[in-house]
């Protein structure tokens, strides 16, 4: 268990590096795709449209913070790890 446990905290932090670089390049991206399929103007546009240009717009935003916290979660894990290990002999 306690190696089961050791592992989690560098999957948690790889995890949280490439969902935070998911969500640079989808920022990086949204200019390009919203001037070739994005609905700019409401007044008359495709639901699916409408639909894929509120996720382009929403994606950035919540993959960067979902990667802050998984980055976040695998320090603490660590750190506990690490207190837990220094304090049982």
């Amino acid at each position: 268990m306690r190696y089961r446990r050791a592992l989690l905290a560098p999957k948690t932090l790889r995890a949280g590096i490439a969902v935070g670089a998911a969500g640079i390049l989808i920022a990086l991206l949204t200019n390009p795709f919203m001037a070739n399929f994005g609905a700019l103007t409401y007044n008359g546009e495709n639901g699916f449209f409408v639909t894929l240009t509120q996720i382009v717009w929403l994606a950035p935003e919540a993959c960067l913070s979902f990667s802050a916290a998984l980055v976040a979660a695998a320090l603490v894990m660590r750190c506990l790890d690490t207190a837990r290990s220094s304090s049982v002999p």
